[in-house]
């Protein structure tokens, strides 16, 4: 199976992989995809009269990443909290021309997501172990209405480099109004048994693979109703 080539600029492609994802030197080349891993937590905040004001999301990364990036930043600049501030901005505004890995639609609408106006990255302690997490909330100047429409809500790499997935609908939440007015349905991704066979094949050197992730993207669908739901 082939897939079109990628329209964004090679040499970007690559250099946000090497700023978000360092430790791909680590891993041997004959690694199935996806060679990554995020577990993510969807909230909607939504007001009275079913606007959505605000989306927040939280990545956890997986241990083997957060392990090796919170040694390097405790290498390179001793205060582990200057680190993690430093690495959240070059998150953030390498995530910029990928649209922060996140899709946002309103009756088949593209709604385009700005510059976050809250981010940060942390760590916790999860098992024993220091997971990093980054947060990154969106504010809404538009007005989008839950009580009109359904909106479509996708997190995923284009690329499929990286596997990023809500796991369950626990991850997702609405705030701000009565939950029982609202309706969350997490849809899992059908791809094909091709496309999972070309998945597997891929190695960490092939950056043509732009394209492949929606297929294997979770479909979110939220809406709300003027009153409680029976």
């Amino acid at each position: 199976m082939r897939l079109n080539k990628p329209q964004l600029k090679t040499p970007l492609l690559i250099h946000i992989r090497y700023v978000l994802f360092l430790f791909a030197l680590y891993l041997s080349p004959a690694s199935a995809h996806p060679h990554y891993w995020i577990s993510v937590q969807s909230e909607f905040f939504v007001d009275e009269q079913g606007n959505l004001e605000q989306i927040k999301q939280r990545w956890a990364f997986d241990q083997f990443y957060s392990m090796m990036t919170i040694a390097d930043l405790l290498n390179e600049h001793k205060d582990p909290d200057v680190g993690l501030e430093i690495k959240g901005n070059q998150l953030i505004y390498n995530l910029i021309d990928f649209e922060y890995f996140s899709a946002l639609s309103a009756s088949d609408k593209p709604i385009k997501l700005g510059f976050p106006t809250e981010h940060r990255l942390i760590k916790k302690a999860r098992e024993g172990q220091q997971i990093l997490e980054l947060e990154m909330t969106h504010s809404f100047d538009a007005t989008v209405n839950l009580f009109d429409q359904e909106i479509l809500w996708m997190v995923y790499d284009p690329t499929f480099f990286i596997a990023v997935n809500h796991n369950t609908d626990n991850n997702i939440t609405v705030n701000g109004i009565d939950h029982k007015r609202c309706q969350i349905t997490l849809e899992k991704p059908t791809p094909t048994d091709d496309l999972i066979e070309f998945a597997l094949e891929l190695d960490g050197t092939q950056r043509d693979t732009v394209g492949l992730g929606v297929h294997f993207a979770e479909r979110i669908h939220v809406s709300c109703t003027r009153s409680l739901i029976d």
